[in-house]
């Protein structure tokens, strides 16, 4: 009866899935909880505030092609999450990554 069944509807499975259904494929997708994506899930309040059901989370990527595909099936909130940690009187960015190493080590 299907071509593909996709077990759970966060990120991975949600993504396989239109991916499938993109390429012709009979698709059945089973999801315990009432909604699509997983943790990420967000839902409105009687008062119209956003709320993340369970807890906060930043989408991180710097792809712009990531960014276009999550934009066809939500809406996008543009967000610069940027922590800064003082090293040697230096402000780095946390969590330390090459930016980090750059600005506090020279190249030799």
């Amino acid at each position: 009866m299907y071509d593909v069944i996709v077990i759970g509807a966060g990120f991975a499975g949600s993504v396989i899935a239109r991916e499938m259904a993109d390429a012709g494929k009979k698709v059945l997708v089973l999801e315990k909880r009432e909604h699509l994506g997983g943790n990420m899930y967000e839902e409105y309040s009687l008062n119209n505030i956003r709320i993340h059901r369970y807890g906060p989370h930043i989408f991180h990527t710097n792809s712009e092609r990531v960014v276009n595909y999550v934009k066809r099936f939500s809406d996008w909130y543009e967000y610069k999450h940027r922590v800064l940690g003082k090293i040697d009187g230096k402000l780095v960015p946390i969590p330390f990554n090459f930016t980090s190493i750059n600005q506090l080590f020279s190249r030799e």
